[in-house]
């Protein structure tokens, strides 16, 4: 009967790839190159945050920026205006989209210094045609106790003349990097920066905080899922499993840059040359369904609220520490019994030449990768333990 003791030592790097590009892109919370602005609610990919709900926790599909109290949003990359859209059932889920490509959510849409205003909204010009022609955003300034039009956005041209103030401006249709697009709205009160609809992570091409590399938190570890439903660490070194599953976990840490893309668990048998990749996360893109598991625990989708909880979950998937942006720790289970090919009547492999993972000495490895391609490497612990090589009638 198979029986397999496990290893630990620390291995090459995974197949994780770094990119070559780096970011380039202004800040969207300022004038200059530098990346102050505050990453403030959630990063891009999963989270687990109060007052969401099961729809709209997971996954994230942008950056949330801390840009509030009528600090101006820029463009971060120039671009025509494509799209100006007010959500009347959700007003805080108005948007104006810049190059196609970039979406500036939750603009403010009925305050002094930002407006949206709809189709034929405020009367007609000159010639007796409706303004605007299509949604616009006007921008507003308070000069001297006066408010005046900065400037009106939108994907049409044509000419506005603002309710509100005595200005008549020109439509503008094309904006430059660095110019003022947004104000947070009252109820949200930051900016959520999208990149072609959350397909890509902004960090890719936006200047932020990029100088720390990604933290192993939680190194790579066996653990076993009882009958009680629990993960739970096994009381030797030697790991085996007779109807039970065995579950593996690691953690990253990356509340520093906020910009994690990839991690990856991997196994190395005693004897071989190269690792083989158990499992992997990809955060892009964040419009994949299923690409991440659930951030909510299985029981009436409760948040997991801390560390020891989360140690112990044993559903499969990626669980971001509550509250927290940029701590995430992962979750796989090993068939460690799985059979090599396909064999008729064995649902899991009862010998050696049968089985895909057969006794031996193991070594599990985590890998992550940050969006600008720093890496971090760690392997299962402690390093340093003796194994039984005994064959006994536990079947793993």
């Amino acid at each position: 009967m198979a029986r397999q003791t496990l290893a630990i030592s620390i291995l090459c790097l995974l197949s994780l790839t770094a990119l070559s590009a780096q970011p380039t892109l202004p800040d969207p919370g300022g004038m200059t190159d530098e990346p102050f602005t505050e990453i403030s609610g959630s990063d891009y990919g999963p989270r687990n945050f109060d007052k969401r709900t099961d729809r709209d926790s997971n996954p994230h599909k942008g950056i949330d920026y801390k840009i509030r109290d009528n600090i101006k949003g820029r463009a971060v990359e120039g671009g025509a205006v494509t799209n100006v859209q007010i959500d009347k059932k959700n007003p805080t889920a108005s948007y104006i989209s810049i190059g196609g490509v970039w979406s500036y959510i939750h603009i403010a849409t009925n305050t002094l210094g930002c407006q949206i205003y709809a189709p034929g909204t405020a009367g007609v010009d000159e010639q007796g045609d409706p303004m605007p022609a299509s949604n616009v955003v006007v921008l507003r300034e308070e000069k001297n106790g006066v408010w005046r039009t900065t400037t009106v956005l939108g994907a049409e041209v044509g000419s506005f003349k603002d309710p509100k103030t005595p200005d008549v401006k020109s439509v503008t249709t094309y904006v430059s990097s660095r110019s003022w697009v947004f104000l947070a709205h009252p109820n949200q009160q930051h900016l959520h920066l999208q990149y072609r609809q959350g397909a890509e992570n902004p960090l890719k091409y936006v200047l932020h905080s990029d100088s720390n590399t990604p933290v192993a938190v939680l190194w790579p570890k066996f653990k076993r899922i009882g009958l009680d439903g629990q993960a739970s660490d096994f009381s030797d070194d030697i790991i085996f499993n007779t109807f039970q599953s065995l579950i593996l976990q690691a953690g990253v840490d990356v509340t520093g840059d906020k910009d994690l893309d990839k991690v990856e668990i991997s196994y190395l048998m005693e004897g071989d040359f190269s690792s083989a990749t158990l499992n992997g996360w990809a955060y892009e893109p964040a419009t994949t369904s299923g690409s991440i598991k659930s951030t909510w625990a299985p029981a009436g989708k409760i948040h997991i609220s801390s560390m020891v909880p989360i140690a112990s979950a044993s559903e499969e998937g990626v669980y971001p520490a509550k509250n927290v942006v940029s701590l995430d720790f992962f979750k796989y289970k090993w068939d460690t019994r799985a059979l090599n090919a396909p064999a008729t009547g064995f649902l899991s492999a009862p010998l050696n030449s049968m089985a895909k993972y057969p006794d031996g000495r193991y070594m599990i490895q985590m890998g992550a990768i940050d969006i600008t391609g720093h890496t971090v490497s760690t392997d299962s612990r402690p390093p340093d333990i003796g194994y039984s090589s005994s064959v006994g009638n536990t079947i793993l």
